[in-house]
This record gives C-alpha cells, structure tokens and sequence, in this order.
C-alpha cells in the first residue's frame, strides 16, 4: 500500500502593510510562547507594528519576512544586517522574531524564513548569520542548533531603575563589611 503525501511549497517574501493583522496574529502567538518577555517582545498593536514595519521596510539594513503557504500568512521574522558587536568589523544577518503558526510547524516554514535570512546575508555581503532565541524557547534553541548555530553569547536584560537600586545596596553592603572589619 502507498501513500500520497503532498509537497508543502512554502514561499517567503518582504512583509507590506496589508500583512500587518496577520503579523498582530503572529506575534500574540510567540507572546504566548515565550511567556512575559516585558518590552523586549514584539510590539503590542497593530498601529505599532505598522509603524515599526515603515520604518523598517525603508532601512536598508532590515527585512521583515512573511513566509506563506497557499497564500497564508504563516510565519514571520524579522532580519537586520548589523555588527557582531559594537567594535568588530564582522558583521551578521541577526534573524529576530522569528515565529512559526503553531498548526504550521514541521512543514519547512521555519527552513524557508532561514533560507530567505542566507539570501539576505549574501546580497547585503555578510558572511555569517545569527539568531536571537528567547532562552524559554526550547523548541527554537533545538531547532536552530539542528541547522548548526551554535552559541555566541548570552544577553541579560535588567532595567535601570532596578540596576540602581542594586547597585546602591552592594555599596551599602560593601560599606558595612568595611566598617566591621575596622571595628574588630
């Protein structure tokens, strides 16, 4: 007994503005995924997300990908040709935002939106490719480690307010450590 299994063609391209409600869809989906990820999450409305994707859509070094199936708006990403770091000459294709329908999963979106990040890389002349995973995210950390990314580093958030008020305190404390030691 044979089974027909019918091809998936997934295709990819920029985003435009008549995508935006599919990406508002998108985005409260990765939001789900991810858990609280504060303002370090995609943007929480329609009206931003059509801003942010004019003002990406007009920059060069950006591309905001859709990928498509049957015409379907089915995952989206988010790619920017910048530095490694601040002072490094080399530079990467950095892939944010990267997000698949969950009822589309393990049909080649997620391969497609990489391969349009490589397309990228090439004609904007980088020579390396990265990604930015939520550490929540196991599924996208197995994923993107099958492809062979491997780690560069780990970014940790903190606000400032908060980073203060740490900072005061270690200097209180270390203040005190001090005024005991001469006390003894």
């Amino acid at each position: 007994m044979s089974a027909v299994v019918s091809a998936v063609i997934v295709g990819t391209r920029e985003a435009t503005e008549g995508d935006v409600l599919a990406m508002d869809e998108l985005w409260d989906e990765l939001r789900r995924h991810v858990g609280r990820v504060g303002p370090f999450g995609p943007p929480a409305s329609a009206v931003a997300i059509r801003e942010r994707l004019e003002s990406l859509r007009t920059d060069p070094a950006h591309r905001v990908i859709v990928a498509e199936i049957d015409g379907v708006v089915v995952g989206l990403a988010v790619l920017s040709r910048m530095p490694v770091t601040p002072i490094s000459d080399v530079e990467t294709v950095q892939i944010s935002f990267m997000h698949v329908r969950d009822d589309r999963r393990r049909r080649g979106v997620g391969r497609a939106i990489v391969s349009a990040a490589a397309g990228f890389a090439s004609d904007v002349g980088c020579d390396y490719v990265s990604v930015g995973v939520f550490p929540g995210a196991r599924e996208s950390n197995r994923f993107f480690a099958r492809l062979g990314f491997s780690p560069l580093v780990m970014r940790r958030a903190i606000t400032t307010t908060a980073l203060k008020r740490r900072l005061a305190g270690e200097l209180q404390r270390a203040q005190r450590r001090r005024r005991l030691r001469r006390s003894h």
